[in-house]
């Protein structure tokens, strides 16, 4: 009997069967490390998604209470300087502007020889804004701790158009109040200001042959007293000369 050397052939339908099956092993073991970690994270970490929808919300109700708040409190927008001397010192006839009344404000009707009057309202805000500070010995804000050159500065600052040719200083300027001058170094709280009414304040300004005689008598005396002169010449008759030491 002869004996066949050839081996036996193998199963067709096994070896498809056999490639396929290993294939998908291959794939299974060969898997990328980075998707079994997002496997990972997503189990151990199940309320990542709700903690971010939970950020989203929070962050969403703080800006709808904010724009509420913007609504029924809005900040008042910061004045630039002509917009604050306006509000301080108004025009002929203006009432003066409401302050906050948890600060103290001296209240002024500035008086002009034309019968002009204007409300000059001098409150911290607008102090701030000409970088001037009144305080008084405990520290509290108090607008009569100035002294009155202070007050003929301000108004010489915020000087308003439809007045005269503003003066060419602040000392130019003279201001009575209830039959008395404010002299330039007395501070205000010296004089009948008071916080809670309206103080009637006159305003003149010096003439310019005065401020030159004034100036020349400085200068004659050293400073330690003022002259007035009529020229004898001028008037035809003896003159008349005051000096004051």
């Amino acid at each position: 009997m002869a004996v066949s050397s050839e081996a036996p052939s193998a199963n067709p339908a096994v070896e498809a069967q056999a490639v396929p099956g290993a294939s998908a092993t291959d794939d299974q073991d060969h898997a990328g490390p980075s998707s079994k970690a997002v496997e990972m994270n997503d189990l151990s970490n199940p309320g990542a998604e709700a903690s971010s929808s939970a950020q989203a919300s929070s962050s969403k109700s703080a800006e709808q209470k904010k724009s509420t708040e913007q609504t029924l409190h809005p900040h008042p927008p910061d004045l630039n300087r002509s917009e604050t001397a306006e509000l301080a010192l108004g025009p002929d006839g203006q009432p003066a502007p409401s302050t906050d009344p948890s600060s103290p404000a001296l209240k002024i009707t500035l008086m002009l020889t034309t019968g002009a009057r204007h409300a000059y309202t001098i409150s911290q805000k607008y102090l701030a804004s000409r970088k001037v500070t009144a305080k008084d010995a405990n520290g509290n804000f108090d607008p009569r701790e100035m002294s009155g050159y202070k007050l003929k500065e301000l108004i010489w600052t915020d000087w308003r158009s439809e007045w005269e040719a503003r003066p060419r200083d602040p000392s130019s300027i003279r201001l009575i109040i209830m039959g008395r001058m404010i002299d330039d170094k007395v501070a205000l709280k010296d004089l009948p200001f008071s916080l809670p009414n309206t103080n009637v304040v006159h305003m003149t300004v010096k003439p310019a042959d005065l401020l030159d005689d004034e100036a020349e008598a400085g200068a004659k005396s050293g400073g330690k007293g003022s002259i007035r002169a009529h020229n004898a010449g001028e008037e035809g008759g003896s003159g008349c000369r005051c000096v004051i030491l």
